[in-house]
């Protein structure tokens, strides 16, 4: 049999033409189904590891300068942990130590509650020349979005909230004075003393003399800093988050500085109910400490669905739309987030209280029954309200 050297190579060729390509198949990657897209305004919940509280997305797909990513804004109300452990009876109150039946103490669970608008890197500009923004100039409120290999959605923001505590920020205060020291002789010896110093408390030695007779010595005094004011204690919380949209439903795992928490959200749509929640006074009573307050505020509508700003007073204090507010999720959800003004000048700092809770929307009944922190509270306060279909007195 004749071998035929032109044959073998051209059947060699095409059989290796077809390997590769067969290896080539195999290999190479498979265009995945593009992930549905968040763009849209999402109405979300965020429960687990003290994240309670209320969450509005707003992903866009307005590109920022710098990173080229799509980006998104948020506001969130957050109330920490929702019961506390106070004693062998379990009762809530008692100083906010860990949550219920954990057997926590107070040093183990740190309870940050507040909110706001969030904060991001993306932006060096107002806005990215979308048309969905919600903020005029959103710069340092906005976080950035992508699709991963997974096709989930991630991005990351944070915000400053406040804990369960007050600081005390000490501010500078300067000595200038005579010092009197007897001399061992008889008479006294003046001696200027001049510093400044911002602990709460400074002790120093001080060198003076020589007196007329020679003498000279050491004097130990102290001093207490009275130039200072008390704060609530602020927490910068760096949040990421992963997850996907499902139909109308986004689902979403976030980690956060007090571990991992969910963000279950739905397509943000204002709230029906059966009379306008701003066209109306609401009542409310707020229990904490043992005590019992009443208070009367106004809801005022934003450009933003189920976002309003808060307007009232209690016995000694009273509270604006300028740092006060409340987010309605059709979640059956409310949140409040109040900065109480003391009514007296001096009196004392602002106290921020943020509860979140039930939405009672019925056709007799608008209201609330919330739970949450306040600053100036030792233990967990109760503030319930209800909207009157009354008008004012």
């Amino acid at each position: 049999m004749r071998f035929n050297m032109k044959t073998f190579l051209a059947n060699s060729a095409r059989c290796l033409g077809l390997a590769a390509a067969a290896l080539l198949a195999q290999t190479a990657p498979v265009l995945a189904a593009q992930p549905t897209s968040p763009v849209g305004q999402w109405d979300c919940l965020m429960n687990g590891n003290g994240q309670n509280g209320i969450l509005f997305l707003n992903f866009t797909a307005d590109i920022d300068p710098v990173t080229g990513l799509p980006t998104f804004e948020g506001i969130l109300a957050q109330a920490g942990h929702k019961g506390f452990k106070s004693g062998s009876d379990g009762r809530p109150g008692g100083g906010g130590t860990g949550t219920r039946g954990s057997g926590a103490d107070f040093t183990s669970v740190t309870n940050i509650f507040g909110g706001g608008f969030i904060d991001g890197g993306a932006g060096e500009v107002a806005d990215n020349g979308g048309p969905g923004d919600w903020l005029a100039d959103s710069r340092g409120h906005r976080g950035t979005w992508f699709f991963n290999s997974k096709g989930q959605v991630v991005g990351s923001f944070f915000i400053v909230l406040n804990a369960s505590g007050v600081v005390t920020n000490f501010l500078e205060t300067c000595v200038d004075e005579v010092l009197t020291v007897p001399l061992t002789n008889g008479g006294v010896f003046n001696q200027q003393v001049q510093f400044c110093f911002t602990n709460p408390v400074f002790a120093t030695n001080i060198l003076w003399g020589p007196a007329s007779d020679g003498e000279v010595g050491v004097t130990n005094l102290t001093f207490t800093n009275n130039n200072f004011f008390v704060s609530t204690i602020g927490v910068n919380q760096n949040i990421s988050f992963v997850g996907k949209v499902h139909g109308n439903r986004l689902t979403m795992l976030a980690s956060g500085p007090a571990g991992k928490f969910t963000i279950t959200g739905v397509p943000l749509q204002p709230v029906n109910t059966a009379l306008p929640v701003d066209g109306f006074f609401w009542t409310a009573t707020q229990r904490a400490d043992g005590a019992q307050t009443q208070e009367q505020f106004f809801l005022s509508d934003t450009a933003i669905p189920n976002y309003f700003g808060l307007n009232g007073q209690g016995p000694s204090y009273s509270y604006n739309f300028t740092n006060s507010f409340c987010l309605i999720s059709q979640q059956r959800r409310i949140a409040f987030v109040f900065d109480e003004i003391p009514g007296i000048e001096g009196s004392g700092p602002d106290n921020l209280r943020a509860t979140v809770g039930k939405f009672i929307n019925t056709s007799k009944v608008i209201g609330s029954d919330t739970i949450g922190i306040g600053s100036a509270q030792s233990s967990i306060v109760q503030f319930n309200a209800r909207l009157t279909p009354f008008s004012a007195p």
